[in-house]
């Protein structure tokens, strides 16, 4: 079944029971690139997921490099049609078991295996057998963490890492549950030591400098940065005058994004377009309501029309309340050459101090934000001229291919790769 267009030729999609593979289909191969197939779970469609974005996007710029790469791919959306879904993967998740791809990573016989997510679906014990090279991508601390975010109830937590996982169950983590918390905190009891992609990957691969040194943190001191690309094209469009006035949130609304905590002190003067959707959706409107802010509530939108929102807004207001992993919308703001307020401890707000690209805000009270505002609106000029050069230097698709083209090369030759 066609697929869709790559930049040379086309991709196409065959099923083996429940993976879905899709497969580029080049009309002309490059020379230097190893075969590879990205494995990945996808997280449920209601819950847009950065991670799967992720995913989708480097399949992209690999065929479009003329790189020989299949998707390997199992869906929660399709899965949970069985009604005994919630069950067995109850059951599989404290096990790290789950649907083995090794029946079809056989089909495909790649020279590098790439994987992403595993979790909720896909079993770690295949692993062991090291048939292909294995480079790993963590986008988030769920080897360590039952919520996966290294915080709780707005705060830092490293409970889980410091003490012991039983510090999950009572605080009900995972989705507010004990009996799924239990299932947690039993498959991250042993810390990065018992993670099985920490433990088999010849390289594993984080999205930020942050989450490098967080994980050397709590155990883990071998992960090299690569950062995720952007592919929206580097041009502002702030010079067609077109400036909306408004600061823009983009992203799920959930407690550790820091929307409501945010909209609870957002100054009534400034307005904040809310791109995004989430279970914290009705509360965030009620507290908009009640205190009279000029928030313009949108939902999610197309990728088009969020990067012309992107552009043409004063700034890019990220409150995340957790050691971000790397969200997309960063190296996104930064094409479009768009500044951004970020809240001090996360990893947005590290790269923010590191590159010059807008301002931290020290804390979500009322004059914290409107300081930084402030400080944004005075030096804009400088930050968006920070924020294009950040793009060429770090987040230029052509820079990740080549990066990503040396680390597959690399494990495929089974040079010592690990770190950096």
């Amino acid at each position: 079944m066609k697929e869709g267009k790559g930049g040379r030729g086309l991709s196409f999609t065959l099923r083996l029971g429940k993976w879905s593979l899709r497969k580029s289909d080049s009309l002309k191969r490059v020379d230097g690139w190893p075969s590879v197939a990205l494995v990945h779970s996808f997280y449920r469609s209601s819950l847009p997921s950065g991670e799967n974005s992720a995913v989708l996007q480097q399949f992209e710029l690999l065929e479009e490099a003329g790189a020989d790469v299949t998707l390997i791919s199992v869906s929660t959306d399709e899965l949970m049609q069985s009604a005994l879904y919630p069950v067995r993967t109850a059951a599989r998740v404290a096990r790290h078991a789950g649907e083995d791809p090794t029946e079809a990573l056989e089909m495909v016989d790649p020279d590098i295996v790439h994987l992403h997510n595993t979790f909720p679906n896909i079993s770690s014990r295949w692993l062991r057998k090291r048939m292909w090279p294995l480079v790993g991508t963590i986008h988030n601390y769920r080897p360590v963490c039952s919520a996966g975010t290294l915080s709780r109830d707005g705060e830092l937590c490293t409970d889980c890492v410091d003490t012991s996982t039983l510090s999950a169950i009572r605080h009900r983590c995972y989705r507010d549950s004990v009996l799924a918390s239990t299932t947690m905190a039993i498959r991250t009891r042993q810390g990065t030591a018992g993670d099985p992609v920490l433990h088999y990957a010849d390289q594993v691969l984080v999205p930020n400098d942050f989450m490098k040194e967080t994980y050397a943190e709590i155990g883990f001191p071998n992960a090299k940065v690569l950062y995720q690309p952007s592919t929206l094209s580097p041009i502002s469009m702030r010079d067609t005058g077109t400036e909306s006035g408004s600061w823009t949130f983009i992203g799920r609304l959930t407690p550790e994004k820091g929307l409501v905590k945010l909209l609870s002190s957002w100054p009534k003067s400034e307005r904040l377009v809310v791109l995004g959707d989430g279970p914290e959706m009705v509360n965030a409107q009620k507290i908009s309501t009640s205190r009279g802010l000029s928030i313009d509530f949108r939902g999610f939108v197309k990728q088009s029309d969020l990067a012309l929102e992107l552009a043409n807004s004063r700034g890019l207001v990220i409150p995340s309340i957790w050691r971000e992993g790397a969200p997309l919308v960063y190296g996104d703001a930064m094409a479009l050459g768009t500044p951004v307020v970020a809240l001090q401890g996360s990893s947005v707000s590290q790269l923010v101090l590191q590159d010059g690209t807008g301002v931290v805000m020290s804390g979500l009270d009322s004059q914290g934000i409107e300081r930084a505002l402030k400080q944004l609106d005075t030096n804009s000029l400088q930050y968006q001229a920070h924020c294009q050069s950040t793009y060429v230097l770090r987040y230029d698709p052509g820079l990740w291919l080549r990066s990503i083209r040396d680390i597959y090369s690399q494990v495929h030759a089974g040079l010592p790769g690990r770190g950096s």
